[in-house]
């Protein structure tokens, strides 16, 4: 198991007709991946929908990345589920597909305590899989808990063999506490918008990120954590801000005026946004299965703003995509006919 850094791509899956996965589209996708120098996908997280998705449709999603990529891009599946059993199931299949890496979600809606996580939960399926590299994926804002960073390291000195950390968090204090307690254990940023803060703070020194954009823009991620793995900070601030307005897409938050009584409050989250966007750019990658939709009309308006402003200003950005699906990414974002596919045309 090498160790975890660079850039790993949380895959979207995607879809055709009533929501059946499009296998030809998701080879499409893992080919871009793997021109772009990534270090890695993880498949079935919550950009790919895993709450949505079928355990065969899992399986099957990696078996193919596992087939169709080369050898020096990891697949990392999505393993975790809120029930042990579950998780036992899945990681088995990854461990006899001969996977290096499993990520596991701390158990959504059950929130059983940090305690509980390590000793139910990641202790139970590291020692049924002890050749197996164990990712903790953590983001209490969709899964109610938390595995803290105390019980991370007592993972570790148990002689589990964990392989890093998802930080989804979004407090810098917990990557602190995090690398004070583990000094030499990977921190991959689980939030593209904060991986320049926590590669560069020397109290987190972050090796990476798990990327939601590297869906849409693969290279440019990449070469922005390169420079920022080698410490050439004026250049990773540079590629960080042309990058900006796609790490604000990754969850749109607007007001919307509903009815004549008044405004409404609209977060639409990962992964309706990316997918929006790509749909937009012209890459053949579907709708979010239901109950997952569309976007508001002020959420789209925000969303093609923010796909403009990075074609204007780093055009380089946007190219390749609309080279590997045949789209003219100018002439996309000019045409608002192709607009109503990808919004509520009223709320």
């Amino acid at each position: 198991m090498s160790r975890l850094e660079g850039v790993y791509t949380a895959l979207i899956t995607p879809t055709v007709g009533r929501g059946e996965v499009d296998w030809d589209s998701y080879d499409r996708l893992l080919d871009f991946q793997a021109s772009s120098g990534v270090r890695g996908v993880v498949v079935g997280g919550t950009t790919g929908e895993s709450p949505t998705l079928e355990t065969e449709e899992l399986c099957r999603l990696v078996v193919r990345a596992h087939d169709r990529l080369p050898s020096a891009v990891e697949v990392i599946p999505g393993t975790g589920r809120n029930h042990l059993r579950g998780t036992l199931e899945l990681t088995r299949f990854a461990a006899d597909l001969g996977l290096s890496t499993v990520m596991l979600v701390d158990p959504y809606y059950n929130a059983p305590s940090s305690a509980e996580i390590r000793r139910e939960y990641i202790g139970p399926v590291a020692d049924r899989f002890p050749g197996l590299g164990i990712l903790p994926y953590v983001i209490p804002g969709r899964t109610g808990t938390r595995l803290d960073p105390r019980d991370v390291a007592g993972l570790l000195a148990e002689g589990r063999r964990i392989a890093g950390v998802k930080d989804a968090t979004g407090e810098d204090a917990y990557a602190g506490e995090l690398r004070r307690r583990c000094p030499t254990l990977p921190i991959l940023s689980g939030d593209d918008a904060r991986t320049l803060t926590m590669m560069a703070d020397p109290a987190i020194r972050a090796d990476g990120v798990i990327s939601v954009v590297a869906n849409i823009a693969p290279h440019a991620v990449v070469d922005f954590v390169r420079s920022a793995n080698a410490s050439d900070w004026p250049a990773a601030r540079r590629k960080a801000a042309d990058l900006q307005a796609l790490f604000d897409i990754v969850t749109i938050r607007v007001v919307e005026r509903a009815d004549a009584d008044g405004e409404v409050t609209i977060r639409s989250r990962n992964p309706v946004p990316v997918k929006s966007a790509m749909a937009l750019l012209g890459a053949p990658v579907g709708a979010c299965r239901p109950p997952l939709g569309r976007l508001s009309p002020m959420g789209l308006e925000v969303l093609h703003s923010a796909l403009a402003t990075t074609h204007r200003r780093a055009p380089g950005t946007l190219r390749p995509l609309g080279d590997q699906f045949g789209a003219d990414i100018s002439e996309r974002l000019s045409d608002r006919a192709l607009w109503p596919e990808l919004s509520y045309g009223q709320l």
